[in-house]
C-alpha cells in the first residue's frame, strides 16, 4: 500500500502538484491509482459513465461518453464538456450540441 507522501510525490514527477490531503480525499471517494497522480487538483473528475448524445448541425451524430465521442468526432474532452456547458446554458450557437442522457 502506498502512503499519501509516495502518491504526492509520483505526482510531482508527473508535474502535477498535488496535497497529502487531496489524495487521502481520493483515496476516500474510490479514485483508481492512475486518476489520483494524473488529475489536477481542483480539477473535477467527471463519471466515465456518463452518457451524452451528440448532435451536429441538427442531425442526430452519435451517443456515448466523453471519451468514446471524442474518439469519433475528434473533438477533445475539454470541448465536449464546453459543448455540454454551453446546452445547458442554452448557447446553441455552435455545429455541435452535446448534453447528457438523462438515466432515470
Amino acid at each position: 500500500m502506498l502512503t499519501t507522501d509516495q502518491l504526492v510525490a509520483m505526482a510531482k514527477e508527473k508535474g502535477i502538484t498535488l496535497t497529502e490531503s487531496s489524495v487521502y480525499h481520493r483515496i476516500l471517494k474510490g479514485w483508481t491509482l492512475d486518476e489520483i497522480i494524473n488529475t489536477r487538483q481542483f480539477q473535477r473528475r467527471k463519471s466515465k459513465r456518463t452518457v451524452y448524445v451528440v448532435y451536429k448541425n441538427d442531425e442526430y451524430l452519435m451517443e456515448g461518453t466523453a471519451e468514446e465521442i471524442s474518439k469519433a468526432t475528434g473533438l477533445t474532452i475539454g470541448s465536449i464538456y464546453s459543448y455540454v456547458y454551453r446546452y445547458r446554458k442554452g448557447l446553441h450557437k455552435t455545429n455541435y450540441e452535446i448534453f447528457e442522457v438523462d438515466e432515470e
